[in-house]
């Protein structure tokens, strides 16, 4: 029962606080941490919001042809960027090598908190996220499943994650 109750409260430190870490949980907090804790939240919702959304009744007239597919894009580079700062992890790109935990200086994530495999997780749960979402919207009598809607949403995942990019580039990391 303890052992649950410990792995329980790492999930939660992680949640909160972006570190799985007892020893870091006040630094974590009051730095990178409350950053992190936002952008999870405002994913969480952001996601609950969308499909929400999606699955609501239309009106049925749209402003122009296309547009359906337009909307998939913006609202999936919007999620992939607000996703990839959500799971970003602490960066050790400020401080020095003699600084970094000992654990962390032979792995990939010294320098950098944007990992290739953080991408990939990011890029399948959200087209996976938009798979379901067709599907449910396949399921319901008023809405309708559409092979070009998953294309608007996977090139909606590259733009987010083009845009991050270039924001990153730019010096807007916050």
């Amino acid at each position: 029962m303890l052992q649950i109750q410990l792995k329980l409260d790492r999930a939660k430190l992680w949640f909160f606080s972006g570190s799985a870490s007892c020893d870091n949980f006040k630094q974590n907090i009051l730095g990178l941490g409350m950053q992190v804790i936002v952008w999870r939240w405002l994913f969480f919702f952001t996601l609950c919001a969308v499909m929400t959304l999606a699955l609501l009744p239309t009106s049925g007239a749209s402003g122009f042809p296309g547009q359906d597919k337009l909307i998939h894009l913006m609202v999936f580079a919007g999620l992939f960027f607000i996703g990839a700062k959500a799971c970003r992890r602490k960066s050790y790109r400020s401080q020095t090598l003699s600084q970094v935990p000992s654990n962390q200086v032979a792995s990939s994530q010294v320098y950098s908190s944007q990992t290739p495999r953080k991408w990939l997780y990011l890029y399948i749960g959200l087209f996976a996220y938009g798979v379901l979402m067709e599907f449910l919207q396949g399921q319901t009598t008023y809405r309708s499943m559409e092979a070009l809607d998953l294309l608007a949403d996977s090139l909606g995942l590259v733009v987010g994650h083009c845009s991050l990019v270039l924001f990153s580039r730019l010096g807007f990391q916050d």
